[in-house]
């Protein structure tokens, strides 16, 4: 046959006639067509003569039997074959350009295939796979410009693909060697997959709705084609391609806000339209694949910035599904700083979705996890209380809404709700937008939330069963965090006011113990003690602020609060201890510089050298308490974390458990007592060695040296004086034993006695107590036990009264403690009563050691320095007192003068819960000077981190409410008896030149510090993980 030889003919026509002429293949004609091909650039032109070609072949006759096989089989499949290697190379020649790959996807129609490449099956079944697989990766790439068409004309070639595979399993294997039809359609699947992952990463759920949800439900379902058709290997893949994509986008943005220079134009942004991807995994495969997130490669930041991110988008039942798992796999692997981190980042935003219904279950089950897990602070819950009235609220109405239309039928609700709830095909551009809008443009808004809920919920009534399941337990939930983190009265009043209303629709209030089963289930064992320092400035208040709670150390902040707030020792503690050793430092410099001619420059330098070296040698207690009130006074941070006083106390109180506040404090003044006490001795023994240089009276040295009466600071401030006179009924005679006290612990004489006044238990406290059968008194003149009277006289009051309420005892019947919640009635002013006897001097003289003459079943232990370790319990409540005493009391009495000291209430300790070992203890304080110097009185709520202007009526009624938040610890302030003598409070409280340098300077260079680094820094999460740490003893390196 003779060649047309102009080149505007199609050689490949021309190739396929000679072939079929020849009823041969010469290899001269295959390398001329492969020539040509490789010359030709025009990809159009190649791929028209393809389809000429094909066309050609099929329209063939069948050969006759002596012609259809050859030394290669039949010959139209090698025609065929010869064909999809023409196609295959000008697919990889052309295979990176857009227009190629949009061009074969157009000119491929459904039609075409039917007409074109079926022939093709039952004579080279390799060959039609081979050209099919291009045609359907190209039309897979031309999904760039997304259409329905598009995504159908997908479908179509898949599946078409897929039934052939099935359909010719044999033949496959053995022209290809391919196993089974997985093995063929998983590349391409996958690359679809993936190529659908990266549009909806990128899909902006602004689009118009119904674009938005066509778009959305076509990617949805063909995932789900792809995925049904290879299953776990298929869907791995997957996800792994989605949570690279999250992790890179993580990634980017932290290195780029740590690195202002770079271009934020390369960071990828990642829309919320990917976490459909999410939702079409199989809840029951989610375990297998967790560790895709949680695999050690990653690290904490980027893996705190995409589990963040997720809870930012809808979270639907398989969604929500994904994120517990995760929880489950930071708990195993002890990511603690992490998932509490999480807890903190996520918890706003987990709720807000609540007010979504669809969403509603499934982001409820996420945000208990979360609350109930993370038990260590209630920070997180105390940062979402306000929007939980709400969502009773919104829960409720829904409710009585669905219930006003129940007269029509049962057929109105659909299925159980939660079942209604998990079938969420895709995620609309509505509940996309809602969400988006909840979290990022609504505040804590109460109107504009229940607007948005109630604008965007179709059909509440379909979700019936799913508002009451989800009210009852969320009430529960409520409830059970109010019981945990008991003692905030003022911020739970809102909330308790909505559960009051929901209660007629709860099977019960959760009893203490369901609530403590519920606390045990859900924590997260493996956790430490972590604590959040949550790091604000510009704190309201500029001359006081809250105090960390590093777990279980609300015992500790409450009373350190009340002393900051006892303006003296507060100044004493910031400027006039230091004051006082620059004077004494100054003074013994001076002595030493008499008969030298050191300049005034050195003599300074010298001072300074001599102080710093003694602030360094200062025990640890002193300088943390100094440098905590320190930063009560000067720092810009609205919370100070105490750990570093924490400390510096006695191990007991580094291990995380609750303590009582009452014996915290005793213990802490009594140590800061032994230390003052120190420091004075150590300054008598210098003075004393200076005096010796200088040849002085050895006999005024030894008195400088008696330090039998040193009296403190802390003497100064909270020191008075009692005395203990026990009268033996046999022989009168009388044993007076006299001692400091720096606090009253008052017990309740009446434990069925409902109300008491302080006023009645203050006159208890010191009336007749009768020492008779088992707890006789031994006389020492008599010799024996005997029946005798006690009585306690206050003979010197101090100058700040600490009143303790002693309301945890012992229970004979339960064997344990318990705590009493008897209402006290404290007065803001009080009279406390003392008594000047005439017949001190005399009475001093015969005062014997009382403690050599106590029986040992004594129950009241009188020790001041007794180990603070352990609970004091008095076992002398349920004792009787003789309120009329005996002849020989009276007769004392009226040889004395009883006077009264007035005194004015500036903090109050609250302890809230029925337990010692557990409960909360908060403080509501004014500063001491307030009463005294004309200032109004500023009264301070003092709950940990929290501190908030409040007011005396208050704190005063929240027992109403509260039962178990009762007063605990009482402080009062002297009065001064006359104008001209004020207690010393002359420093301004707000002059920060009355804090010593070396506290103000430290403070200063942390506020500096801090302003810098948020001023300059942006990578908020970085910022999150660092403001974690374990508590106390525990802290981990």
């Amino acid at each position: 046959m003779n060649y047309p030889h102009n080149t505007d003919n199609n050689d490949i026509i021309l190739l396929l006639i000679d072939c079929i002429s020849y009823k041969d293949i010469s290899r001269q004609s295959i390398d001329r067509i492969k020539q040509f091909v490789e010359n030709e650039n025009d990809f159009k032109k190649l791929v028209n003569n393809l389809n000429i070609g094909l066309d050609y072949i099929s329209q063939q006759q069948q050969p006759t039997a002596t012609t259809i096989i050859t030394n290669n089989g039949d010959f139209k499949s090698q025609l065929y074959s010869i064909m999809s290697d023409i196609f295959q190379t000008v697919y990889i020649k052309n295979k990176d350009i857009i227009e190629f790959n949009n061009f074969i996807s157009i000119c491929f129609t459904p039609s075409l295939l039917t007409s074109l490449l079926t022939p093709i099956i039952s004579h080279n079944i390799t060959s039609f796979l081979q050209i099919f697989k291009i045609i359907l990766n190209c039309k897979i790439k031309h999904l760039n410009v997304f259409t329905v068409e598009n995504i159908n004309d997908i479908q179509y070639f898949y599946r078409s693909l897929k039934n052939i595979a099935t359909r010719y399993p044999k033949i496959i294997n053995r022209n290809s060697n391919i196993l089974n039809e997985e093995l063929l359609t998983k590349p391409i699947s996958m690359l679809l997959v993936k190529i659908i992952i990266d549009d909806l990463s990128t899909l902006p759920i602004t689009m118009e709705p119904k674009q938005y949800d066509e778009i959305v439900y076509q990617y949805t379902k063909t995932i789900q084609l792809f995925w049904n058709s290879n299953q776990l290997s298929s869907i791995q893949v997957s996800m792994e391609h989605m949570f690279k994509k999250l992790m890179m986008s993580s990634s980017s943005s932290s290195s780029s806000s740590s690195n202002s220079s770079s271009s934020s134009s390369n960071n990828e942004i990642i829309t919320p339209s990917i976490s459909n991807v999410l939702n079409q995994s199989p809840i029951e495969l989610i375990p297998l694949f967790i560790n895709i997130i949680d695999n050690g490669s990653v690290s904490d930041i980027d893996l705190l910035e995409t589990i963040t991110k997720l809870t930012q988008w809808p979270l639907t039942p398989t969604n929500s599904k994904w994120i517990l798992e995760t929880f489950n796999s930071l708990i195993r692997s002890k990511k603690t700083t992490l998932l509490a981190s999480i807890v903190v980042e996520s918890a706003l935003s987990v709720i807000k979705q609540m007010f979504v219904l669809p969403l509603l279950s499934s982001s409820f089950e996420i945000l208990q996890k979360m609350l109930l897990g993370y038990q260590h602070s209630p920070d997180t819950f105390h940062s979402i209380i306000d929007l939980f009235p709400i969502v009773i609220e919104l829960l409720l109405m829904f409710h009585n809404k669905i219930n006003a239309i129940q007269h029509q039928p049962n057929g109105v609700d659909d299925g159980d709700g939660d079942d209604a709830i998990k079938r969420i095909e895709f995620i609309n551009q509505n509940t996309q937008q809602t969400v988006y809008k909840l979290i990022n443009e609504c505040n804590k808004n109460r109107k504009e939330l229940l607007l948005i809920s109630i604008k965007n919920t179709s059909q509440p009534s379909k979700y019936r069963n799913t508002i009451l399941i989800t009210l009852i337990k969320f009430c529960q939930l409520s409830y059970t965090l109010m019981f945990h983190h008991t003692g905030y009265p003022e911020l739970y009043a809102p909330l308790l006011e909505s559960l009051n209303k929901c209660n007629h629709l709860l099977p019960s209030i959760p009893s203490e113990f369901q609530m403590k089963r519920l606390l045990q289930d859900n924590e997260w064992q493996s956790l430490d003690s972590m604590v959040f320092e949550n790091i604000k400035l510009n704190r309201v208040l500029t001359d006081r602020s809250g105090l960390i709670n590093l777990g279980n150390t609300c015992y500790m902040n409450s009373f350190l609060q009340s002393l900051y707030m006892t303006i003296p020792f507060r100044n004493y503690l910031l400027f006039k201890i230091d004051q006082n050793l620059i004077k004494f430092i100054n003074n013994n410099n001076n002595n030493n510089n008499n008969n030298t001619n050191n300049n005034d420059n050195n003599n300074d330098e010298e001072i300074f050298k001599i102080y710093s070296k003694e602030i360094l040698k200062r025990p640890q207690l002193l300088k943390q308490i100094q440098l905590l009130f320190g930063n009560l006074r000067l720092s810009i941070k609205e919370s100070i974390s105490p750990n570093l006083f924490l400390q510096s106390l006695p191990i007991e109180f580094q291990t995380g458990q609750q303590h009582d506040s009452f014996e915290f404090g005793k213990s802490l003044l009594d140590h800061l007592d032994l230390i003052f006490k120190q420091q004075i001795k150590n300054e008598q023994q210098q003075q004393q060695q200076q005096q010796q240089q200088q040849q002085l009276n050895l006999k005024n040295s030894n008195n400088a040296s008696n330090s039998t009466n040193i009296v403190t600071e802390i003497s100064n401030q909270f020191g008075g004086k009692l005395s203990q006179i026990t009268t033996c009924r046999k022989c009168s005679s009388e044993s007076i034993k006299v001692e400091e006290f720096l606090e009253l612990s008052l017990p309740f004489h009446d434990h069925r006695k409902q109300q008491y006044q302080l006023e009645e238990m203050i006159n208890g406290y010191l009336s007749n107590e009768e020492l008779i059968g088992d707890n006789r008194y031994h006389c020492s003149k008599c010799n024996s036990l005997q029946d005798a009277d006690k009585i306690i006289e206050i003979n010197e009051t101090p100058n700040h009264l600490i009143i303790g309420l002693n309301r945890f005892h012992f229970s004979r019947e339960t064997k344990s403690i318990e705590k009493l919640l008897n209402h006290v009635d404290y007065p803001l002013n009080l009279n406390l009563p003392f008594i000047q006897n005439h017949q001190k001097d005399r009475n001093n003289d015969e005062i014997k050691n009382e403690n050599e003459n106590e029986i040992k079943n004594e129950n009241e232990n009188e020790n001041e320095k007794e180990d603070f370790k352990k609970i004091k319990i008095n076992e002398n409540d349920d004792d009787d007192d003789d309120d009329d005493g005996d002849e020989n009391s009276k007769e004392k009495k009226k040889k004395s003068i009883i006077k009264l000291s007035n005194y004015s209430l500036y903090s109050v300790i609250i302890h809230s819960g029925r337990s010692p070992t557990h409960g909360h203890y908060y403080n509501y304080s004014c500063t001491s000077s307030n009463n005294s110097n004309g200032k109004p009185v500023d009264w301070c709520l003092f709950n940990d981190s929290m501190v908030k202007i409040t007011d005396v009526q208050t704190f005063k009624n929240i027992n109403k409410q509260f039962y178990t938040d009762v007063p605990y610890i009482l402080f009062y302030v002297k009065n001064p008896s006359l104008p001209s003598s004020p207690i010393d409070n002359t420093i301004d409280t707000t002059n920060n030149d009355d804090v010593s340098p070396w506290i103000k300077q430290s403070i200063i260079k942390e506020n500096q510090n801090l302003l810098s680094k948020f001023n300059n820094t942006k990578n908020k999460n970085s910022n999150i993980l660092e403001q974690f740490h374990t508590s106390g003893y525990f802290k981990k390196k």
